[in-house]
């Protein structure tokens, strides 16, 4: 079977994508792509290009569009034969939203959904708070930065593909079964 849908997984810090990209893949038995897993197996290679990713990885530095598109394109060629795939948090910037769309022309996708897990800045503190594993992002201040910095960013990401037709928005404040039941309910019906 030839790679035809591409599900995507959005949200801020805090919202439940990676757990919510997990049920969604393990529903669909389909893989799950994290590009932070590609960056990681990335920057184990001998190239000049990996050795470079390494050094900005070590920084916290994020990698340029460039290199999250290629590891991507890189991936999707590999998965070709795989029906469907679930990206976890991929694009993250204009930049690379405008090269999976380029990526979903060149290998003929014939259906793209952004799922965005919807999720308040109250909730989100509240989350990432809780989940106390000792992390320099669980302090409450961090946690409201990185939300108004992601909601900076996304809100371009978020309108190009509702203008497109292609986001399907998530009420990302309920619970985890309710968020990938409603989850479920709007891809059936956009997958009409």
């Amino acid at each position: 079977m030839k790679l035809q849908k591409i599900f995507v997984v959005l949200g801020p810090p805090g919202s439940g994508k990676g757990t919510q990209s997990e049920l969604l893949a393990k529903f669909l038995g389909a893989p799950r792509i994290v590009l932070g897993d590609l960056i990681r197996e990335f920057i184990q290679e001998n190239s000049d290009e990996a050795h470079e990713a390494k050094a900005r990885y070590d920084q916290g530095t994020p990698q340029p569009d460039a290199i999250a598109s290629m590891l991507l394109d890189r991936k999707l060629k590999a998965l070709a034969d795989s029906g469907t795939v679930v990206f976890d948090t991929y694009p993250l910037s204009m930049g690379q939203a405008e090269d999976l769309d380029r990526i979903v022309e060149d290998i003929k996708i014939k259906d793209l959904r952004i799922v965005f897990l919807n999720v308040s800045e109250e909730e989100v503190v509240k989350r990432i708070t809780i989940r106390g594993q000792g992390r320099s992002d669980d302090d409450p201040q961090i946690a409201r930065h990185r939300y108004e910095e992601y909601e900076k960013r996304n809100i371009l990401i978020k309108e190009h593909y509702k203008s497109k037709g292609e986001l399907v928005e998530i009420n990302g404040d309920q619970p985890i079964e309710d968020v990938h039941r409603e989850i479920m309910q709007k891809l059936v019906i956009s997958n009409q």
